[in-house]
């Protein structure tokens, strides 16, 4: 892989804004497949060429005999079998290395020993975090299906027009199913046909992120003249692998596809059949599933971003069955029950309202605060915060917690499942804050200051969940969170930690001078469209 090489490239690199995420070089798929009575490993991974200064990525294999694979006696003499071109460098526009997007899953073609199939990814050359497009051209290795003959080597491109491939499957029947990421929503299903093109940057039902379109298509969200996904997600699950259940384990989804999430912590049961796409059932696990496989015994093992291994079969028990779905606290019937939830509420931080607010850090936020959503009379007439009494009286009838308001729900009459969901949307809030925050430090300048509180929010100055709070950083009365700065000389400096793809609002609040006598001076402007006076931003800063 020559890892040494692509980690000094990096650290060089200084041709675009963003540094280069090395984390992104590695290993994307590992196969086996039986050659001649031997085991062919073939491992699909990323390549730093040294020479040219450039990376592409690479199928190599060995051939060993299993036992000595096993004892750890198998000598690894590696071979190339495989590699895409052109060979690229860090590009100067979005991320320098977008290998997030190398794709490079693999799998045997069913019923052909000697034939293995290969997804890459584009790379982010997508005629938008870059002036070239690879997957619309058929010279490049890039955005495309492509199958190899292991006896011979020899390559053909079965497909183009894709971005980001996460899953590849050939069932019993010989049709080949891919699933792939798509940008802010569009993930998609797949079904492999032999010289289609499948749109991609011309055509997506996803949208730019912090966009309301894909700037490239025509027409948003059709394919028109491009061959169409089986089923698309919007918004976006994070999709992942893709399997389809052969064996007697699971007899009702038997010929059914299952298709795993990383975003969304469920699998997918999709029926598809005849060209039509009868149902999408969710069926939530509640961790990040990256790889999945059926076993010969019908099993399903599920491999997770936390590193660990989950075993999935059935349950003809219905004592069982009842025992597990009556547990107090349950973090998978909370999860279930808040993707009834998104039906008409966004829940991502920035994102733009549904037919209901975005519920984003919800819990603790002020009742009816969003200045840009348009609630009912009765609902914004009500103060306090949805703490879990007002969220729990809320859930249990809507109605008679604000007569009038528009909310389409009847309510959740069991206590244990309000108290669920509730305990769900607190906990995933404060998970999403751990993955998606950035350290910023802010520095303020004064020669005459003792003391200064950087007085702060995100998005129309709303607070952090409580414990997601930076060190030193307390919410003051007036519901804003207040950060003591540290002083060396005139310079006071504060760390903070913010969501990536939010407004980070601001100003400072001087409570002593620098001969510690007591004062009270805002370095900002005020806003009074509230009952307690707000410091407006004098800065802005987009944590990106």
């Amino acid at each position: 892989m020559n890892t040494a090489g692509f980690l000094a490239a990096a650290e060089a690199y200084s041709g675009n804004p963003r540094s280069v995420n090395t984390g992104w070089f590695r290993v994307n798929d590992v196969l086996t497949a039986n050659v001649s009575g031997r085991t062919r490993v073939v491992v699909s991974h990323d390549y730093w060429n040294q020479d040219d200064a450039c990376l592409t990525v690479r199928l190599s294999y060995v051939d060993i005999l299993s036992q000595a694979f096993i004892d750890g006696s198998a000598p690894a003499e590696w071979r190339l079998l495989y590699e895409t071109s052109p060979c690229v460098s860090f590009k100067a526009t979005g991320h320098p290395f977008a290998g997030m997007q190398a794709g490079g899953k693999m799998t045997m073609l069913s019923g052909k020993d000697d034939k293995l199939l290969v997804a890459f990814g584009d790379l982010e050359f997508d005629g938008v975090n870059s002036d070239i497009v690879y997957s619309q051209d058929t010279t490049s290795s890039y955005g495309k299906v492509v199958s190899i003959d292991l006896a011979t080597g020899q390559s053909e491109q079965l497909t183009l027009g894709h971005r980001s491939p996460s899953g590849l499957y050939s069932d019993k029947s010989g049709r080949v199913w891919l699933t792939e990421h798509g940008p802010q929503g569009g993930d998609e299903l797949n079904l492999i046909v032999k010289g289609a093109n499948y749109g991609w940057p011309l055509v997506t039902y996803g949208t730019q992120y912090e966009t309301y379109s894909w700037p490239l298509s025509a027409q948003q969200s059709e394919h028109n003249g491009f061959e169409a996904p089986i089923y698309s997600w919007v918004p976006s699950i994070g999709i992942s692998d893709v399997i389809r259940i052969e064996g007697n384990g699971f007899p009702v989804w038997q010929g059914d596809l299952l298709v795993a999430s990383l975003r969304a912590g469920s699998l997918f049961r999709v029926r598809a059949r005849g060209g039509k796409t009868h149902l999408v059932e969710p069926i939530p696990v509640g961790v990040r599933i990256r790889d999945f496989v059926e076993t010969d015994n019908g099993e399903l093992l599920l491999w997770t971003d936390s590193g660990s291994i989950i075993a999935i079969e059935p349950i003809d028990d219905f004592e069982e069955i009842r025992k597990l779905a009556g547990s107090s606290i349950s973090t998978w019937s909370g999860q279930s029950l808040f993707r009834a939830c998104t039906a008409c509420h966004t829940s991502r931080l920035g994102e733009p309202h549904g037919i209901g607010p975005n519920l984003w850090n919800i819990v603790a936020k002020d009742i009816a605060s969003y200045p840009d959503y348009l609630y009912s009379p009765s609902l914004s007439a009500i103060s306090g915060v949805w703490d879990a009494a007002m969220l729990d009286a809320f859930l249990a009838d809507p109605q008679a917690f604000a007569p009038g308001n528009r909310m389409m729900f009847q309510g959740l009459s069991n206590a244990i499942d309000r108290r669920n969901l509730i305990e769900f949307m607190k906990d995933e809030m404060s998970e999403k804050m751990d993955a998606i925050s950035e350290d910023v430090e802010i520095e303020y300048i004064s020669d005459s200051a003792g003391t200064v509180y950087l007085v702060w929010g995100i998005d129309g100055w709303q607070p952090l969940p409580p414990d997601a709070l930076p060190p030193m950083t307390e919410i003051w009365d007036d519901g804003i969170m207040h950060t003591s700065m540290t002083q060396t000389g005139n310079i006071f400096r504060a760390r903070i930690r913010a969501p990536e793809r939010s407004e980070l609002e601001f100003g400072f609040l001087i409570t002593s001078r620098k001969d510690r006598s007591k004062t009270s001076v805002w370095d900002g402007d005020y806003r009074l469209d509230r009952p307690i006076e707000r410091i407006v931003t004098i800065d802005g800063l987009t944590i990106d």
